[in-house]
């Protein structure tokens, strides 16, 4: 298998530009088949923009794009058959009941799955005679995961699925996701504000800011290349000491410092080691505290 036919999603130089101001800007994607890819960013880093182009709906102001092996602009409705999509809030007939609209969508696809339409819903608890319209935010949005997964696309595309969803169901959600839409042949993209999410279910990372892609880690590598250590001198610390090799953020905290690493932990720790300090800590770093060192966060002081 060719590596073009290996990738669910394929961008190269993608850009988005709204009155010449670039939301996202020369971004390079590569999505496996068969892999959950978590898509994060902070507000406005061009993460729904960028889906909206995946799916066909945004053009691009430049750069190549490929899903499924198709340009989903020009490739009409035998790619968008292929992808599902989970938005936040997403457009569905209201005066329709639960039953009525997943019968309404279903001849429209060849490989509409009953049987997991049913389990799907069975699992949420989904009312199959309430109306559309009465439904909440979070019921919209099991519905939602309902009608993109019942065809069994090859692609899962989802953007703040959960937004609108308790704990519990919130649980129960990424739990059928899991179960239904991940296999060798299914791809699942998600983005979501919730890392804590992200974190527990997918495969790799990328994480966008400022319409630029920064990094792409798998959840191991990121807690493996990536630590913090708290220090605390005896007095000033050696001069030239946080600008070695490595540390790419230092933050003042009382008398100590929090010092972000990236791939020299060893060569780092061995440094500050030799230095005189009253203490010295090895600290994992949660997704979300990643997301703030690449947004920026950590630079300050």
């Amino acid at each position: 298998m060719s590596l073009m036919e290996q990738l669910a999603i394929r961008t190269e130089n993608l850009s988005k530009h709204f009155d010449g101001v670039a939301a996202v800007d020369g971004l390079d994607l590569e999505v496996r088949r068969g892999e959950v890819y978590g898509f994060i960013g902070p507000n406005g880093a061009g993460k729904t923009t960028t889906i909206r182009m995946l799916l066909g709906l945004a053009r691009p102001t430049r750069g190549k794009i490929e899903v499924l092996g198709s340009d989903p602009l020009t490739g009409g409705p035998e790619v968008r058959a292929k992808i599902g999509y989970v938005g936040e809030d997403q457009a569905m007939y209201s005066y329709m009941t639960v039953r009525g609209i997943m019968g309404f969508i279903a001849p429209m696809y060849p490989t509409w799955d009953q049987r997991l339409a049913g389990e799907i819903a069975d699992v949420f608890h989904l009312p199959l005679t309430k109306r559309v319209g009465e439904l909440s935010k979070g019921m919209r949005s099991q519905l939602a995961l309902v009608l993109a997964m019942a065809p069994r696309p090859p692609l899962l595309v989802m953007d703040e699925p959960t937004g609108g969803l308790d704990p519990i169901a919130r649980r129960d959600f990424l739990s059928t996701v899991m179960r239904s839409a991940v296999g060798p042949d299914q791809t699942v993209f998600m983005s979501s504000h919730i890392l804590s999410e992200v974190e527990r279910v997918v495969d790799r990372v990328g994480i966008i800011v400022r319409g630029r892609l920064v990094t792409v880690r798998t959840i191991d590598e990121l807690q493996t290349v990536q630590k913090r250590i708290r220090v605390v001198f005896q007095g000033e610390p050696p001069a030239g000491l946080l600008q070695q090799q490595g540390i790419v953020g230092v933050e003042r905290e009382g008398h100590g410092y929090l010092i972000t690493v990236e791939d020299h932990l060893e060569e780092v720790m061995a440094s500050l080691s030799s230095a005189p300090v009253f203490a010295l800590d090895l600290l994992d770093m949660s997704l979300e505290e990643v997301l703030i060192h690449y947004a920026g966060g950590s630079r300050r002081g």
